[in-house]
């Protein structure tokens, strides 16, 4: 379920960073198994240059 939500946010976010002409920046926690997932689709959409991952420690 996860997944899906990844996948269309994905598409929302990629819309939103063309339309203002911005870099958005999505944050995870070191270790979660999401941002590695979110990697593969930011590539597959082909949206590295709109859309970058950052991760932090607690």
């Amino acid at each position: 379920m996860m997944q899906s939500h990844v996948n269309i946010s994905i598409e929302m976010f990629e819309k939103e960073a063309r339309r203002t002409g911005k870099i958005i920046y999505l944050e995870f926690h070191e270790g979660d198994r999401l941002k590695g997932y979110t990697d593969s689709m930011i590539e597959m959409f082909g949206c590295v240059d709109v859309i970058k991952t950052k991760t932090y420690k607690s």
